[in-house]
């Protein structure tokens, strides 16, 4: 591998001087070809998340003329989703107040939540702040055709911005969390492994204020549904409860390539949202889904609780980038069990990936190119069952379960007496 670490002279002189490998210009090639396709995605396919930003066009709208979510018009999103959905309006309405108006200040509120994300990260191990600005700057650089134009920046910011105040204010730090999972479920997952990381460093006043301050948060949001009434709760969860195998999901892969080895006939339809896999097998591949999931949780939090231990029993206290990649662990192992796999539900992993080693970050990065590839890239020819992008599909699956594994060893601790 290429050297350009020593010190002496600029960078630019260093980076003239460094000696590649082969493999190494292939993957140069290949990233130069992807950002050429990223350009052409994001002047040319941008169109694909018009109708997602109409819907958020329209609820703004809705909220800004005085008319209450889920009492006066339904919405699938949870409550807390809606604040990166109003604030592009907010600002719209000053200005132009159009539809094109809310698409720029909505993908320029995502630059910014994007550029602050960054900035937390990057303070979080001051060490190694310039490294890992670099990485997130990077992945952000190539997820611009999905993070642009969803809501999920937000949730990543404030996953930053919870790992940033863990240490200093862990009131702030649980705040954003909860604020967090009332925006995007998935952060569920990393509640019990902040506990754990409280518990195992024995900051117990710490872990007492997280929780207040995750309570507070949360008391809020159930007093907002009361005053809502009209089961607002039910009417965003039972849409993800009602849907089947999602066409871009681990298992809707697998099925896929039966699809194509002629064993299963599939048939794909559009409800709640999102394109699902219609066959003889989906009901069981629900059911394994359904099975798996507390089971691989628990294995996994159990391994998670083993490592903590082991770290502690070595060094004293468990480290910041240790929970770091244990929350990594527990949020891609979601994401690859899931029914549902949307293409941001890795932006999610933005302010994670940048603290793993250069295996797991390559391994994430080529991922999300792939993702990209397929949407908002050639997504009609995955709706088409083309061979090609099957393939593209599942190769891009087996990277994530590769990137988990690889986490998995990287945390693993040595024995004891090991060095």
């Amino acid at each position: 591998m290429a050297n350009i670490d020593n010190p002496s002279g600029n960078w630019l002189r260093r980076f003239k001087n460094a000696k590649f490998s082969p493999l190494e210009y292939l993957l140069a090639f290949f990233v130069l070809v992807y950002l050429a396709l990223e350009m052409h995605y994001l002047y040319a396919r941008h169109g694909s998340h018009f109708t997602d930003l109409t819907l958020y066009y329209g609820a703004a709208s809705k909220i800004l003329d005085g008319q209450v979510p889920y009492r006066d018009f339904q919405i699938e999103y949870p409550i807390l989703a809606l604040i990166p959905v109003i604030i592009p309006e907010f600002l719209n309405r000053i200005f132009t107040g159009t539809l094109n108006g809310y698409i720029f200040w909505f993908a320029a509120q995502n630059i910014t939540l994007g550029l602050a994300a960054g900035y937390l990260v990057a303070e979080i191990e001051k060490n190694n702040h310039k490294i890992i600005a670099y990485r997130y700057l990077g992945v952000l650089l190539l997820s611009l055709p999905i993070f642009l134009f969803r809501f999920d920046p937000f949730p990543s910011f404030l996953t930053a911005l919870t790992l940033y105040y863990l240490a200093g204010n862990p009131f702030i730090s649980a705040s954003a969390m909860m604020i967090s999972i009332a925006t995007k479920l998935y952060a569920l997952v990393m509640i019990p492994v902040l506990g754990l990381y409280y518990l195992f460093n024995r900051q117990f006043k710490k872990l007492f204020i997280h929780a207040a301050g995750f309570t507070f948060i949360l008391l809020l949001i159930v007093i907002t549904f009361f005053w809502i009434g009209n089961n607002a709760i039910d009417d965003f969860l039972s849409n993800h409860l009602l849907r089947g195998i999602h066409l871009e999901s681990v298992a809707g892969g697998i099925l896929l390539l039966f699809q194509k080895a002629g064993i299963l006939d599939i048939q794909i339809i559009h409800n709640y949202g999102a394109f699902h896999l219609e066959s003889a097998w989906s009901d069981y591949a629900l059911q394994i889904v359904k099975f798996l999931t507390p089971v691989a949780f628990i294995a996994m939090l159990c391994f998670i609780i083993w490592v903590f231990l082991r770290e502690t029993k070595r060094s004293g206290h468990v480290k910041i980038k240790t929970l770091i990649q244990a929350l990594l662990l527990q949020t891609l192992l979601f994401i690859l069990l899931n029914k549902v796999f949307s293409p941001q539900y890795l932006v999610s992993l933005l302010p994670l990936i940048p603290f793993c080693n250069k295996k797991s970050y390559l391994l994430f990065a080529f991922a999300l190119m792939l993702t990209v590839i397929i949407f908002p890239g050639q997504y009609y020819g995955l709706i088409e069952m083309k061979l090609l992008m099957i393939v593209i599909l599942n190769f891009r699956n087996f990277l994530l379960v590769w990137l988990l594994a690889e986490v998995v060893r990287d945390v693993t601790p040595n024995p004891l007496g090991g060095g």
